[in-house]
Parts: structure tokens; C-alpha cells; sequence
């Protein structure tokens, strides 16, 4: 059966027109060249060469095959350098999932470092709540969910960080010297929470359950500058995740720590189990484990 090996025995024979150079170009012995050639030839039912005890010329066939064949073995070569380039994270595409809460501050800085190394991997961002997200990386349409640590099957998951939720704003009747606030304490403070459906609003719930106290809410936002922006506007306090104000344009807007309780979210990557990850995926993976792993914000 004819296969590459073949092919470039052939064009070396055409292009040197000498039995022993082309053996040697190809580097095998002269005999298992001249089988392949005659291989070829069998197999092909053509004669592909005139061969005189002085020369070897490629017959009218010979010359037209040799043009497919160049074409072929050029696309060929070209394929095999482009495979070894994402091999060597020279090509590639990674997908990643967050929270919106985190593809708005923490991870333009990721993305941007890691374009640093590897500037020829395109990286595409989408940005979902974690149940979506959870959806997204089991049907195969993103390679990597920074989210909320949640458990599934199939699904791994690497602890990166952990933030908690701080009031954000000019509170309005509760005074206080060390920056820190019970959650009993916000009283008829107007809050700014995000909409139903987000894990921010599932933790501040929670919260709320927990300090057996029922909030003053105002406005619920669906996306986190909407609230800083009502914040700023003096609207109202937004309860968000620390990371938010600390990595945005909002950094200026005061800050109090909820306590009693103390509500932390975890920020994990999550990636499936039995997937066949790509090598920009892997280096994707890498670069936020060790950007974050174990990192916790103050």
C-alpha cells in the first residue's frame, strides 16, 4: 500500500535523478529505495521511471505525478508544523467560563499576563452564572469554569482562592470605627443586591437567614458595575464579593466587613475529569494555579 514513505522516495529520485543520492537524501539504503520505487510502480500499474545503466529520467507520467505529489507533500509538511506548533504553545485556543463578578476584575490581569507568555494562543472568555457554567464545561463548549467551588460528576475542581462579602458605600445610620459591620446591624440601610438567580444573591440569603434579619433592598442589578455605579450615585451600599471593588475603577468607594456572620466564596477551577485537555488548555490551567492557588484576598 502506498504511503508517505513512498511518496518521498519518489520525489527525491525525480528531483536528483540518481538512485544512491536519493537513498541517502531519504537516509535509507540504496536497496529498500529501489523497493519502494518498484512498490510504487506495482502498485500504481505505471512506470513512473526510464532507467539506463547511466541515468534514471521520470517518464511523462512520472513528471505530471511529481507535480500532485510536491503539492501534497508541501500541504503535508505544512499540517505537521502547524500540529507540533500547539505542541510547543506556539498555536492554540483556550475557552474559559467565569463569573461575571470575576471576568470583570480578576481576570483581565490573568488573561494579560498569560498573553505575555504565550502571545500566539487565542484565548476566548465567557462569562456566565456558575450553573451555566457548570453546563457550559459538560457540554464541551469551554475548556475551564472559574466559579464558585461546586462538586459534580465528571467535574474537578481546584481550590484557587477565597473572597468574602463587604458592604460597599456611604452607610447612612449605623456608625462604626473599625470598618466592620453585623449584618444585623444594616438596619433600614438601602441595599443594592444583585438580581435573584446570581451566587451573590444566594450568599447574601443565606446570610440574611442565618442573622435572622430581612434586608432593605432597593434595586437588584444583574450586572456588578450597574451596582457600583448605583453606589456611586449614592443610591445605596451594594453587598459584593471583596475582589469586586478591589479590582476595578471602584477601588475608592468605602469598604465595611460583614460579620456575624462571615460569608466567604470560595473561587475554584473546575475542569472535567475525562477530558482530553489541549496543551493551551494546560498551560491556561497552570498559569491561574499558580497565579491564585490558595490565595486569599484581604
Amino acid at each position: 500500500m502506498v504511503n508517505i514513505r513512498h511518496l518521498r522516495a519518489f520525489l527525491a529520485l525525480v528531483e536528483l535523478r540518481h538512485f544512491t543520492r536519493a537513498a541517502e537524501q531519504v537516509c535509507i539504503s540504496q536497496s529498500a529505495f529501489s523497493s519502494l520505487i518498484q512498490q510504487l510502480e506495482t502498485d500504481c500499474r505505471v512506470t513512473l521511471f526510464d532507467r539506463s545503466t547511466r541515468s534514471v529520467e521520470p517518464t511523462a507520467i512520472g513528471l505530471e505525478f511529481y507535480d500532485v505529489v510536491k503539492s501534497f507533500l508541501n500541504e503535508f509538511d505544512a499540517s505537521l508544523l502547524t500540529l507540533a506548533e500547539y505542541g510547543i504553545l506556539k498555536r492554540g485556543r483556550v475557552t474559559v467560563g467565569a463569573l461575571p463578578s470575576l471576568a470583570a476584575t480578576i481576570l483581565p490581569d490573568i488573561v494579560a499576563s498569560f498573553k505575555e507568555i504565550y502571545p500566539e494562543i487565542l484565548v476566548n472568555i465567557i462569562d456566565a452564572p456558575g450553573e451555566e457554567l457548570s453546563e457550559l464545561l459538560r457540554a464541551g463548549r469551554i475548556d475551564i469554569a472559574l466559579s464558585h467551588s461546586a462538586s459534580g460528576q465528571n467535574i474537578e475542581s481546584v481550590s484557587l482562592f477565597h473572597d468574602r462579602l463587604v458592604l460597599v458605600g456611604n452607610i447612612n445610620s449605623a456608625t462604626t470605627s473599625n470598618r466592620s459591620l453585623a449584618w444585623a446591624d444594616l438596619g433600614d440601610e438601602p441595599i443594592i443586591a444583585m438580581v435573584n438567580g446570581t451566587t451573590i444573591r444566594a450568599l447574601i440569603d443565606a446570610a440574611c437567614a442565618q442573622a435572622g434579619m430581612q434586608l432593605n433592598i432597593v434595586l437588584t442589578p444583574r450586572l456588578i458595575p450597574t451596582a457600583l455605579a448605583f453606589v456611586r450615585c449614592g443610591l445605596g451600599c451594594a453587598i459584593l464579593p471583596n475582589s469586586v471593588p478591589s479590582g476595578s475603577e471602584f477601588s475608592d468607594l468605602p469598604q465595611y466587613e460583614l460579620v456575624n456572620p462571615n460569608i466567604r466564596r470560595e473561587i475554584a477551577m473546575m475542569r472535567l475529569k475525562s477530558s482530553a485537555r489541549a496543551p493551551a488548555a494546560e498551560a491556561f490551567a497552570k498559569h491561574l494555579s499558580d497565579r491564585y492557588c490558595q490565595r486569599i484576598p484581604e
